[in-house]
């Protein structure tokens, strides 16, 4: 009976709870708000049954849930932020004084101080500022979630399996905005009225077919420049433009002519009032760049350089404008590398761009990936700023990690950097979890496979510039499950392209230290297995991370736990497929995703057994259908 009463007393609690998070109408990333209402709970029932007993008292309870919800916002980073106080949305079922409120959110912050940081959570001062920051939310709703699991016995309702879920997300706050998807990171600006998350939880929003995604896009391109634009005003071109909108321009003309093509090819049409106005990628730059910089949102806070700014948002229209007109003859990668533009700086500002006001759901989907490939690809480019970073530190025979008492590490790179490099972690994680579950690899097998992906990010990390991060997580696979239940590679890159479709770093064309590029299974055969072999047999005993902050001591379960898997269109553009492909793909001999346009100029294939038995002219082998004749 006193379970099912506290059973009962914790799920009335989370409503309550949920109830309050809603009210609050909190603005910002919603992942990271999901995180921090995730960790409200568990800060509640940690408290609730280390100091209360687990008391079935609600008035108790709700004196609690007040503290910690107050505790809470006290600490809620710049990037969030709440548009109501819990003074605000008190009522007759919410009743509290401020001094019973201050009361009460003391006794959160002694619990706090008494038990959370032995355990080793991540904060910038003894009152706990930044527990909830992008940064160390992570790391500090894992340690808050073993504490809660050191209270539990055999016969506790274990209650964090009442979680928020990304739908819980999208219905707190009027300040979503649709359509939009889950993107980590930072957010430029929510309107009111809609859900951020209304495409990813209704995936029906997702045009049908290419044609359709290409004429939404060609929409929402044309709304935007008819912002800033009056139809006299672009037939003459006398409006002052953004910084650099013609050089940019000039930029991109002369790729698209370098590849044979004419420079109208990436032209697009404006329709005003019947009026069909062919217009250039400054256009669409010199609109947004005028929409961007008047909203003035708080989500560009962060430090950047504004020629980084214009850099970046001319890269982002461009890839808009080739994404509407399906062009699949200069990559994404390309693109980057014409401007000299920094993957990790474009990683920045993928957040606010992924955000613009009514931006279609399937290109955020789109943008998405780019964030991926840039996060397992791009950004590890040899002479990258992430390159140049690392190498520095591992040079610097000065860099070790400064300890005190609060932070586990501090100073060792940027927050930004830190972010980077834990999004990446995480993603590895994920796909780790993800092809072992596919492939029924045993769970410790797997935990051995997230040791050996981490100790060569670590302290082999200079094989990893140049390459795709699921190069590493391929051989780790195979090298893993070759000691104990051996698996073909072909069998583990075949479920791999199953899986993310994904050919471009991974398969073939792998440069090795002798400057030859060879393909996957020769890169594991020459250099992966000399330098995991050690490590593999167990000859390596535990050490300290050369590059901790790619070499986490979570496990993997624990590394993985708040991660939200990607969301896929279930419609890929060829501009999307062209992201994901190999450049070689035509003469790939390992993996063969094709389909790169919409019109296809060879004619349609024949099953393979009608082939066969064309070829071999048996026609005779396939016996006419008889039809018998019913006796009468």
């Amino acid at each position: 009976m006193l379970f099912l009463q506290s059973a009962q007393v914790s799920k009335s609690c989370f409503s309550k709870l949920s109830g309050i998070w809603k009210s609050l109408e909190v603005q910002g990333n919603p992942e990271l708000l999901q995180q921090i209402m995730q960790g409200s709970w568990l800060l509640f029932i940690s408290i609730r049954s280390a100091k209360l007993n687990k008391t079935n008292s609600l008035s108790d309870c709700m004196y609690l849930l007040v503290g910690v919800v107050s505790f809470v916002l006290e600490r809620l980073p710049s990037y969030l932020s709440a548009t109501k106080d819990l003074v605000n949305i008190a009522s007759n079922s919410l009743i509290f004084t401020d001094p019973e409120r201050n009361f009460w959110t003391e006794r959160v912050l002694e619990f706090a101080r008494e038990y959370l940081i032995p355990l080793g959570v991540q904060i910038k001062d003894d009152r706990f500022k930044g527990f909830f920051s992008r940064k160390h939310v992570k790391n500090n709703l894992n340690v808050v979630s073993k504490f809660y699991e050191t209270c539990l016995d055999i016969e506790c309702f274990d209650e964090r399996e009442l979680a928020f879920n990304m739908n819980d997300s999208l219905r707190f706050g009027s300040g979503f905005s649709a359509p939009k998807k889950n993107i980590s990171g930072k957010i430029l600006r929510y309107e009111v009225e809609h859900s951020d998350f209304n495409d990813v939880a209704n995936t029906s929003v997702v045009p049908t077919t290419p044609m359709t995604m290409s004429m939404e896009m060609l929409k929402w391109i044309t709304e935007l420049v008819q912002e800033k634009y009056d139809l006299k005003e672009l037939i003459q071109e006398d409006s002052e433009l953004a910084e650099n909108a013609l050089e940019y321009q000039d930029i991109i003309d002369k790729l698209v002519v370098s590849h044979g093509q004419k420079v109208q090819s990436i032209y697009y049409f404006l329709n005003y009032q019947d009026n069909f106005i062919e217009a250039k990628i400054w256009v669409l730059y010199d609109s947004l760049y005028r929409k961007l910089t008047k909203e003035k949102s708080n989500e560009l806070n962060f430090k950047y350089d504004e020629q980084d700014f214009l850099l970046c948002l001319f890269v982002f229209c461009v890839e808009t404008v080739f994404y509407q007109k399906n062009v699949t003859f200069i990559s994404f990668a390309e693109v980057l590398n014409t401007y000299s533009c920094s993957g990790f700086v474009f990683f920045r500002f993928i957040p606010a761009f992924s955000n613009i006001s009514k931006i279609p759901a399937h290109y955020k989907l789109h943008l998405g990936q780019i964030e991926m490939k840039i996060l397992m690809h791009i950004g590890w480019k040899e002479n990258s700023s992430i390159h140049l970073l690392i190498q520095e530190y591992i040079n610097n025979s000065n860099a070790e990690p400064q300890e005190n008492n609060f932070n586990r590490y501090k100073g060792i790179f940027p927050e930004d950097y830190e972010i980077f490099f834990d999004r990446m972690i995480t993603e590895a994680g994920v796909r780790i979890d993800t092809l072992c579950k596919s492939l029924k690899i045993e769970k410790t097998i797997k935990e051995k496979i997230w040791s050996t992906v981490k100790y060569i990010l670590s302290e082999k990390t200079e094989i990893i510039f140049g390459r795709h991060i699921s190069v590493i997580i391929l051989c780790s696979i195979f090298a893993v499950s070759k000691l104990i239940n051996p698996i073909k590679f072909a069998s583990l890159a075949d479920e791999y392209r199953r899986i993310y479709e994904e050919e471009e770093g991974i398969f073939s064309s792998l440069k090795l230290r002798n400057g030859k590029n060879v393909e996957i299974i020769d890169f594991y055969n020459t250099e992966f297995i000399q330098i995991a072999k050690e490590f593999l047999e167990n000859r390596i005993g535990p050490i300290k991370p050369r590059v901790a902050a790619l070499n986490p001591s979570n496990s993997l379960a624990q590394q993985i736990i708040h991660a939200s898997p990607q969301k896929k269109s279930p419609f890929t553009t060829p501009r999307t497929k062209f992201l994901l492909a190999s450049p070689n793909t035509q003469t790939n001999t390992i993996g063969k995703l094709k389909v790169l346009s919409f019109d296809s100029n060879e004619p349609p294939k024949l099953p393979r057994l009608v082939e066969r038995m064309l070829q071999q002219n048996n026609e005779g082998m396939i016996p006419m259908p008889v039809i018998k004749k019913n006796p009468e």
